[in-house]
């Protein structure tokens, strides 16, 4: 009622933005969302995959005794729908980001629990193409929480083989590893392990209980104390520069690269009226009623890097520091 139907034409532009186009750098294979549901939901997913077929649903006027089956039924074939829509609509979609499927992990986790469920009451065998896909992916998984760490400790022997600029300078950051870390990777590969020993036994709670707990204490101590230090390399640096500018009367803009750190650790002001909407036209205005800073990567385009109206303050961990003249 404000400001009219400026905003539904902007929010329908964006749409079609991102279903048309790789917005904002996210432009990923069409296989994308496969991937990122197939491992980002690990273990569920493999347990999931044996219910993604076709099902046949009893009809309605089934006794009172088979209701509970016939609602399951109907309920299993709502969650294949669901997720096969969503997968199928963001696989169109051009822009691929991460979170775009999350309603996939639904039916995934419903599938999944039907799957074991069965499992559990003895009503199907377990097979190779489980185990095949639980050890698959849960080893890759564990060789990768592994390597993760070692690539940190040892990045100065890892650099020279590295081609991408940015990457080199942020291994350049100071990060501090104690040398315990590949061992998480190595503790989920035990659990990985002692679901099969388990398994074998025909001790199936406890088989589960090994994996779903294991996955799920590995995610939290792995986040608490490697992913932290990966921060310490992908972004600390922006993170400092622009929380040390907080409070500030000033413009403080990322060129060359999409971002939306600086709005949250800068905390940037909302403005009565936008006059400048983004780096770019902060860069090129004629004048400016406040000073301005950018950061931009080192892999950044020499228009931007030599731009006439910057002077580079610092050059720090893959990062570069600019104010305007």
């Amino acid at each position: 009622m404000k400001n009219g139907i400026a905003l539904f034409q902007d929010f329908i532009a964006y749409q079609i933005r991102l279903l048309t186009t790789g917005d904002a750098g996210h432009e990923q294979p069409f296989y994308y969302h496969f991937l990122v549901v197939l491992l980002g939901c690990f273990p569920i997913s493999v347990f999931a995959i044996r219910n993604l077929g076709f099902v046949k649903v009893p009809k309605t006027n089934v006794s009172s005794s088979d209701a509970e089956v016939w609602a399951d039924t109907i309920f299993r074939k709502w969650m294949i729908v669901l997720f096969w829509v969503v997968m199928i609509l963001f696989t169109i979609v051009k822009t691929k980001i991460v979170h775009y499927s999350s309603m996939a992990w639904f039916p995934v986790s419903f599938l999944a629990a039907h799957t074991l469920y069965q499992w559990l009451a003895g009503k199907f065998k377990w097979n190779n193409w489980l185990s095949f896909g639980v050890i698959f992916i849960g080893g890759l998984m564990a060789i990768a929480l592994a390597l993760v760490p070692i690539v940190g400790m040892y990045s100065d022997h890892i650099t020279p083989f590295i081609k991408d600029s940015f990457v080199v300078g942020n291994l350049q950051a100071p990060v501090q590893w104690s040398g315990t870390e590949p061992f998480i990777g190595l503790i989920y590969f035990a659990a990985i392990f002692l679901f099969f020993h388990f398994r074998k036994k025909e001790k199936k709670s406890l088989a589960l209980y090994m994996l779903f707990f294991g996955t799920a204490i590995t995610l939290f101590v792995y986040s608490a104390i490697v992913v932290t230090k990966i921060e310490g390399y992908t972004q600390r640096t922006a993170i400092d520069f622009y929380e040390s500018h907080r409070g500030q009367d000033i413009y403080i803009e990322p060129l060359g690269f999409k971002s939306y750190a600086h709005l949250f650790y800068f905390r940037k002001p909302v403005p009565a009226k936008l006059k400048y909407r983004n780096g770019e036209e902060v860069l090129n205005a004629p004048k400016l009623d406040k000073p301005a800073y950018f950061v931009m990567k080192v892999d950044a385009g020499d228009d931007l890097k030599y731009h006439p109206n910057l002077v580079l303050i610092k050059e720090e961990n893959g990062f570069l520091f600019y104010r305007r003249k």
